[in-house]
């Protein structure tokens, strides 16, 4: 048996490392515990504060190893149910399993909001939509200064608009199906996304909204600027996402460094150019079909190859305007918006050649002379592109 000495240490060294978790010293936590559990390989309280720590830390697998080793040691520990349920909903594992965790917790600590939190991830998890918002909407009712009760109503709203279960379809995939589909296959993931974007609009706006409040209540939360960042992206505003994924940067590095963030705005830019460039082909055909001069649809073509350009460059300069200096220049030096707009060039350069090489007047005549004299402007612009690349590449290397 522990003698009094012995129990208050155990004490102080718990307390300590729940300070160190607060202050997001996570590793320094693990570290201190780590000695703990070994001479105290019987005390579920210490188990579960590993557990604890590595969660925090974004080690999951490790969470939920030590979440079962403090069930094993006392299964009706609230704590280590919570933990436990966090843990494998954080994997994805057993939801199930999570969801009776969760319950078996809430039921022990009806009136935790942390826990009443994890019961709504864990019935997300586990399909069961309606009973996730009852329990959100009851977690902001008796707790109403609690940012867990917004916080649980966004996260329902979210998974009723299905933007993290939507299928993902692989580059080659679409390629492949676009070829032996002839185009078809581009319009229907067109029409697919607009229709997605539709009916997920009311949802995200209420996820907003609750964020909003939320943050109100914890301002320094980095989780809940992250996840309001990410929400941003969805409802297209751009500008107010990077301000928040800077924010969490600012409050915790390891949710969102400045390479993360120059990463995910070079590939939306990326996405940007390739879209511009399919609608392009796809109304300077139709142009194209529909008038019988030429010039006249080659002029449109050109004209909305202008306008595409433009359009381009001002999103990426409303990405871009308000970043730091480094992180700015770690996003010029990207390379995929480059190689999407020296592909751009490539297919305007085939497709102007197809026209140049003509024998006789073709139903496609319109569409290609587009191309051939949209392709200076494409060019100039992959040009500048080019220069502002290995310009941010030379900064780089002479600042490290």
């Amino acid at each position: 048996m522990s003698s009094g000495g012995e129990v208050d240490g155990i004490e102080q060294a718990l307390a300590r490392a729940s300070a160190l978790v607060e202050l997001r010293r996570h590793q320094e936590a693990i570290d201190s515990l780590r000695p703990l559990a070994h001479n105290h390989p019987a005390d579920a309280r210490v188990a579960t504060a590993l557990g604890i720590a590595h969660l925090a830390a974004g080690d999951a697998p490790g969470a939920e190893q030590w979440s079962r080793h403090a069930l094993g040691l006392d299964p009706t520990d609230p704590v280590a149910l919570n933990l436990r349920a966090r843990s494998l909903v954080s994997l994805g594992h057993d939801p199930a399993e999570a969801l009776d965790a969760a319950t078996r917790s809430a039921a022990a600590s009806p009136f935790d909001p942390g826990v009443r939190y994890t019961l709504v991830r864990a019935q997300l998890a586990a399909g069961d939509r309606s009973g996730a918002r009852a329990t959100a909407q009851s977690l902001r009712d008796w707790a109403p200064d609690s940012p867990a009760g917004p916080l649980a109503l966004a996260l329902v709203e979210l998974d009723e608009s299905a933007v993290f279960r939507r299928r993902r379809w692989t580059t080659t995939a679409i390629v492949l199906l676009t070829l032996f589909t002839r185009g078809v296959f581009l319009l229907f993931l067109g029409v697919a996304w607009i229709v997605h974007a539709i009916r997920r609009a009311p949802h995200l706006r209420r996820a907003d909204e609750h964020l909003r409040t939320a943050l109100a209540m914890a301002p320094d939360e980095p989780g809940l600027h992250a996840l309001m960042a990410q929400v941003m992206a969805l409802r297209f505003r751009y500008t107010a996402s990077i301000d928040r994924d800077l924010a969490a940067a600012a409050l915790d590095i390891g949710l969102a460094d400045s390479d993360a963030i120059a990463t995910t705005i070079a590939r939306r830019t990326t996405v940007a150019i390739l879209a511009v460039l399919v609608a392009w082909i796809g109304v300077a055909a139709l142009v194209g079909d529909l008038l019988d001069d030429v010039t006249t649809a080659a002029a449109i073509g050109t004209a909305l190859a202008a306008t595409s350009i433009l359009a381009v460059a001002l999103f990426d300069r409303m990405q871009t305007s308000r970043l730091p200096p480094l992180v700015a220049a770690n996003a010029h030096r990207q390379w995929p918006p480059l190689a999407a707009a020296a592909g751009a060039c490539a297919w305007m350069a085939i497709a102007g050649s197809a026209y140049l090489a003509g024998q006789e007047p073709s139903p496609d005549d319109g569409y290609q002379l587009a191309a051939a004299l949209s392709l200076p402007l494409v060019l100039f612009a992959t040009l500048a592109l080019l220069v502002r690349t290995l310009l941010a590449q030379r900064r780089a290397v002479r600042t490290t």
